[in-house]
């Protein structure tokens, strides 16, 4: 296999649930439903509300303050005002709340995480590692050890992030996030078996989205499972069929290895329609040359 592809590095984050139910909201694609149902930082394209004011946001935690006093001393309610400003992604708020919990429940994972992936927004590294490195400590959760993950990322700290990734796999084997993340990172790696099993795990779930579909159907071509990496790839341009990676990627399928050189020339001809990637003219170039050559 010819290893000039584009994969993509997806990250998500994870935030401790106080609820028993593992369903929840994607914050890629509508048809994802178990990725994580608080995530503190999404896509632009998942603010359709419009963004809140920074003032108003205070003056909302203000009010929301005044009510949470009374329900303190319920056990029940400790978290309903986190849970609140995390789906508001009100990170004032966050902090705010997260304190006052803390200050009642010193090692509490909800708060501790919580907080940690505000300082990651911020690029608060440190802080947000030694939020989380505390929240291990105490009560190791694969939530925690995944959103680990993500700071070691920042922190260009990748074999620390897969680290915590395989440890938060460990914790639930149906981790999307911890699985969709390893499996990036498998695949820069070109340890594509690996990435083929840890993909496999958001793809058995039903999650679709196309950077997530386009590193399997990698993994899948490098492991000579060519039929199946076509079917994802054309599973991912439903959901995206003007990503430039994609149809690069699909077209090497084609040429390199399928050799359906019409079918590849087709591809080829839309990508630069669309506009090549970055970097990709000598590769396009090169399997032009060859799809036109062995057509004849």
């Amino acid at each position: 296999m010819r290893k000039y592809v584009f994969i993509s590095l997806i990250l998500f984050l994870t935030a401790c649930s106080t609820s028993s139910k593992k369903g929840g909201t994607s914050n890629v694609s509508q048809d994802q439903n178990d990725i994580s149902s608080e995530s503190l930082i999404e896509d632009s394209s998942a603010e359709k509300s419009g963004k809140t004011s920074e003032k108003n946001k205070i003056q909302a935690t203000q009010r929301d303050n005044l009510k949470s006093e009374k329900n303190t001393s319920d056990p029940s309610n400790l978290y309903s005002q986190l849970n609140t400003f995390i789906k508001q992604q009100n990170e004032v708020a966050i902090l705010d709340e997260g304190s006052k919990i803390l200050m009642k429940k010193p090692n509490d994972t909800k708060a501790l995480n919580a907080m940690a992936m505000v300082y990651y927004k911020r690029a608060q590294y440190g802080l947000a590692k030694d939020l989380l490195y505390k929240a291990i400590k105490f009560q190791p959760t694969y939530e925690v050890y995944s959103n680990l993950g993500i700071v070691y990322l920042a922190t260009k700290e990748q074999t620390e992030a897969l680290q915590s990734f395989k440890k938060a796999i460990e914790l639930n084997p149906d981790d999307n996030v911890s699985a969709t993340n390893a499996g990036s990172i498998y695949i820069k790696e070109h340890d594509y078996d690996k990435a083929v099993v840890a993909l496999e795990i958001p793809y058995k779930k039903g999650i679709r989205d196309y950077r997530i579909l386009n590193n399997y159907a990698v993994a899948l071509t490098a492991q000579g499972k060519y039929e199946q990496a076509e079917s994802v790839y054309k599973e991912a341009l439903k959901q995206s069929s003007n990503s430039r990676e994609l149809l690069l990627n699909y077209s090497i399928l084609l040429i390199d290895q399928l050799k359906r050189y019409q079918d590849g020339l087709d591809i080829i001809q839309k990508l630069k329609f669309i506009g090549l990637p970055d970097g990709a003219r000598s590769k396009v170039q090169e399997l032009e040359y060859i799809a036109r050559k062995e057509r004849k």
